[in-house]
């Protein structure tokens, strides 16, 4: 998981999000059942391709390039049925692959909530031990728990992603060139950028194999 910043709201949250929150909470309010087309409106193709966008086409929780595996679902960080009010907030959408939407089902305790990768810092929370998630506090260990990170699909995706990699890093790891240690480690980094899958993961591999005793790579 990463941190991932908020885009700009889809123009028709804009136009019609306090509409669609009215109408549904009306239902809420009756203590009727909510129709799946009054409720179903956030998952416009607009707000979804906003969406898919601003996650980089990856899961927003385990990080998993969606688009070749999976449609994709527009998760409600925040739960709908939980809180309905929050059904259309921009701020309460997001995008995951549909294992770990369907693993956070209905979870919701304001005393131990999930890591939010838009309000905290996943990086710093959850780190890698290869491809094993490793948790650094009680939510981040709830986190991984809930959405199962360490499920065992997920450890193979990411142990035949590191495997591909491997080549490179015993090239860095074990080269005397430290020109041609810099120019690999510079290939590495590209493993680290946001839009890569499992950027987290490849970010905790590259601390831990760039020990202080090694050169310092700018």
């Amino acid at each position: 998981m990463i941190r991932l910043k908020k885009s700009d709201k889809p123009d028709i949250l804009v136009q019609k999000g306090e509409k669609w929150k009215n109408e549904l909470m009306s239902y809420v309010s009756n203590g009727q059942d909510i129709p799946k087309n009054v409720q179903g409106k956030y998952a416009h193709k607009e707000i979804k391709q906003t969406l898919l966008k601003e996650t980089k086409e990856k899961c927003a929780y385990c990080e998993s390039v969606i688009t070749t595996i999976d449609y994709g679902d527009i998760e409600h960080i925040e739960p709908k049925k939980k809180v309905p009010e929050k059904t259309f907030e921009w701020s309460n959408l997001t995008i995951s692959c549909g294992k770990c939407n369907q693993n956070k089902g209905e979870y919701y305790n304001k005393n131990l909530s999930l890591i939010n990768p838009y309000i905290d810092k996943p990086e710093e929370e959850i780190i890698f031990l290869g491809a094993y998630p490793s948790a650094r506090s009680e939510r981040a260990l709830m986190t991984v728990k809930q959405l199962k990170l360490d499920r065992v699909e997920l450890l193979e995706r990411r142990t035949e992603y590191i495997k591909k990699i491997q080549p490179l890093i015993n090239l860095y790891l074990n080269t005397n060139d430290q020109e041609l240690q810099k120019a690999i480690y510079q290939d590495l980094i590209e493993y680290t950028k946001d839009n890569q899958e499992y950027s987290s993961m490849m970010k905790s591999i590259l601390t831990t194999i760039n020990s202080p005793n090694r050169i310092r790579v700018s």
